[in-house]
């Protein structure tokens, strides 16, 4: 996928294998449709995990095989185009919390950090702009 050449919700669609009608009513629909290709309901449900201390974290996850294999075929995409920081290793591949702390073993103080509800404070314009800076147009962007 080439971000510059996504120009429109059919093309976006097409990369993503579903339908251009399936997509657009994604888009406005909550997250729940069914599917003019297969009449297969394609839904993204929302649930909470408890957290270790107190709390609970909500969770999205695609509940049709058409809908997940979209997202990891975006996903496949968007990782060949975003290169990571060296100093990031959360959700990045072959990096962990240990490749993290190795690199602070040998200090002899640690300042450690937690962002409360750090997902839940990506906004859907951080999401468009970033989208932007890598080419893709903004209404593309509101649309992954």
């Amino acid at each position: 996928m080439e971000p510059e050449k996504i120009i429109n919700n059919r093309l976006l669609a097409n990369e993503i294998r579903l339908s251009k009608e399936d997509l657009e009513k994604l888009i406005l629909n909550d997250y729940t449709i069914t599917s003019t290709r297969s009449n297969e309901i394609l839904e993204i449900l929302q649930f909470k995990l408890p957290k270790k201390n107190n709390g609970y974290r909500i969770v999205y996850s695609p509940n049709s095989d058409t809908l997940t294999n979209s997202l990891k075929i975006l996903n496949g995409y968007l990782k060949k185009i975003y290169v990571p920081n060296k100093h990031v290793h959360g959700f990045i591949k072959k990096r962990s919390i240990k490749t993290n702390a190795s690199k602070h073993l040998a200090k002899k103080i640690v300042f450690k950090v937690d962002i409360q509800d750090f997902f839940g404070t990506i906004n859907l314009e951080m999401v468009t702009e970033t989208l932007k800076q890598y080419g893709f147009k903004e209404d593309i962007s509101l649309a992954i």
